[in-house]
C-alpha cells in the first residue's frame, strides 16, 4: 500500500514531465526542418526563412509575459497548458495544409506557446514545497525537455525524408493531442494552488540597492544577449554549414549522408549527457579550492562560445580550402556550445535569485528570457548574411560578439560578488 502512495504522489510529476516531452518533441520534429524545407516549398528565400524563423524565436519567448498574465487572472495551471496545447496543435495542422499557410500556422504556434509554458512550468513548480524535491522536480522537467529535443529532429528527418513535410507536421500535432489527453487526466486536486508559505522579509533594502541591482541585472542580460545571437544559429546558418560543408556521408560509409537537420539533436543529448560531468568537474575544482565564483562561470560560459565560433570560423576557411569538414568537426563544436550554454543558462538564473527579492524573481526571470528572445530575434536577422559574407568571417563577428560579452562581465564581476555578499548578508539577518 505505502508503494501505491508513493506512485500516486510521483504521478502528477511523470505526466507533467511527459506533456512537457511531448512539445519540446513536436517543436522539435518541425523545426528542425524549417529553414531546409520552406525555401524550397514556398515562394521566399534562405535569408527570408532564416529571418522568419528568429522572429518565430523570438516571439515565442516574450509570448511567457502575456502568458503569465492570462494564467495570474483568468486561468488555472491546467486551463493555461490545454489552451496552449490546443492553440498549438492547430498550428502544426496549417503547417501541414497550404503553403501560404505557414505563417498562420506559425501565429498559432506563438500564441498556444505563452500560456503552455507559463502553465506547464507553473505546474513543476508546485509540485512539491519542500526546497530538495521541488529542485529534483525541476531537474526530471529539464531532462525532459532535452530528451524531446533529442528525439525530435532524429524522427523528423526520418519521417521528412520518407513521407514529406506534411507528414512531420501531422506527427507533431499528433504529439500534442497525446499532449492534451495527458493534460486531461491530470485532476484539478493534484495540481491546485500549494499551500501558502509564511511571507520572508523584504530583502530589498534602500532605492540605491535596487537600483544597484538593476543595474548589474541589465549589463549582465546585454552580455548574455551576445552570447544568445550566436547559440541560435543553431537552427538556421549551422544547418546550413552542415548541408552545404560537411562531409555527412562519413567519408563514403554512408550512402545517403546523415540529414542536415539531424545535427541539432546535438545539443539536446550533449546537455543530457554534460550536465554531470560539468557538476563533477565543479566540485573537483572546490575539492582543491579553485572554486569559480558565479560571474566567473558566467565569463567562463560566454568564453565557451567564442571559442565555438572562433573554431567554426577555422572550420569554414578549411572548407573553402578544400571544399567540406569531417563530421567531427561539427560535433566538436556543439559539444563547446553546449558546455558554455551549461555555464550560462542554469548559472544566470541561479545568480538572478540571489541577486533579487523572491517576490521580485518571477518579473526577472521573464525579463531574462526576453532577453533570450531577443536574442533569438537578432539572430535571424544576422543570419542573412550568412550568403553575403564569407563563412568564416561571419562566425569570427560572432566570436567577436561572445568575446564583448565576456569583457562585459569581467567589467560587472566585482559589483556582482559584492552584490551577492550583501544579499547573503541579508537574507541570513532576515532568517535570524
Amino acid at each position: 500500500m505505502p508503494q501505491v502512495k508513493t506512485l500516486s504522489r510521483r504521478a502528477p510529476l511523470v505526466l507533467v514531465c511527459m506533456i512537457e516531452f511531448l512539445e519540446r518533441f513536436a517543436f522539435c520534429c518541425v523545426f528542425s526542418l524549417f529553414v531546409l524545407y520552406v525555401p524550397q516549398g514556398h515562394v521566399i528565400s534562405e535569408g527570408e526563412a532564416t529571418s522568419l524563423y528568429g522572429i518565430f524565436i523570438g516571439l515565442s519567448y516574450f509570448a511567457q509575459l502575456p502568458g503569465g498574465m492570462l494564467l495570474d487572472r483568468l486561468f488555472s495551471k491546467r486551463e493555461s497548458v490545454i489552451l496552449g496545447i490546443g492553440l498549438m496543435t492547430l498550428g502544426y495542422g496549417f503547417l501541414a495544409t497550404q503553403p501560404e499557410h505557414v505563417r498562420w500556422g506559425l501565429g498559432f504556434l506563438v500564441l498556444g506557446s505563452g500560456p503552455f509554458k507559463s502553465g506547464i512550468i507553473s505546474m513543476a513548480g508546485n509540485l512539491y514545497l519542500k526546497k530538495e524535491k521541488n529542485e529534483r522536480a525541476f531537474q526530471w522537467f529539464y531532462f525532459a525537455i532535452n530528451g524531446g529535443a533529442v528525439i525530435g529532429p532524429i524522427i523528423g528527418s526520418a519521417v521528412f525524408s520518407r513521407y514529406g513535410w506534411k507528414a512531420a507536421c501531422w506527427l507533431s500535432a499528433f504529439s500534442l493531442l497525446l499532449g492534451l489527453i495527458l493534460s486531461m487526466i491530470l485532476g484539478r486536486e493534484s495540481l491546485g494552488p500549494v499551500p501558502p508559505v509564511a511571507s520572508e522579509p523584504s530583502l530589498q533594502g534602500s532605492p540605491r540597492r535596487a537600483y544597484k541591482e538593476l543595474t548589474l541585472f541589465v549589463g549582465m542580460c546585454a552580455a548574455c544577449l551576445l552570447f544568445w545571437v550566436g547559440y541560435h544559429q543553431t537552427g538556421t546558418t549551422l544547418t546550413y554549414f552542415a548541408r552545404d560543408q560537411v562531409d555527412r556521408t562519413l567519408g563514403g560509409r554512408l550512402n545517403p549522408g546523415l540529414a542536415p537537420s539531424a545535427f541539432l539533436s546535438l545539443p539536446g543529448f550533449l546537455f543530457l549527457v554534460l550536465s554531470p560531468f560539468l557538476l563533477i568537474v565543479f566540485r573537483l575544482l572546490r575539492q582543491v579550492r579553485i572554486e569559480l565564483s558565479t560571474p566567473g562561470k558566467l565569463i567562463t560560459g560566454l568564453l565557451l562560445g567564442a571559442s565555438t565560433m572562433a573554431f567554426l570560423a577555422f572550420a569554414a576557411q578549411r572548407a573553402g580550402a578544400s571544399g567540406q569538414v569531417g563530421v567531427v568537426w561539427l560535433l566538436c563544436a556543439y559539444t563547446l556550445l553546449t558546455l558554455a550554454e551549461l555555464c550560462l543558462e542554469p548559472i544566470g538564473l541561479s545568480l538572478i535569485s540571489r541577486l533579487v527579492p523572491a517576490r521580485q524573481f518571477p518579473l526577472y526571470v521573464g525579463a531574462w528570457y526576453g532577453v533570450v528572445a531577443l536574442g533569438g530575434t537578432l539572430a535571424g536577422e544576422v543570419g542573412r548574411l550568412w550568403n553575403h559574407w564569407p563563412h568564416a568571417t561571419f562566425f569570427t563577428f560572432l566570436s567577436a560578439l561572445s568575446l564583448a560579452g565576456a569583457a562585459i562581465l569581467a567589467a560587472l564581476r566585482s559589483p556582482l560578488r559584492q552584490a551577492i555578499r550583501e544579499s547573503q548578508f541579508n537574507q541570513e539577518a532576515a532568517n535570524g
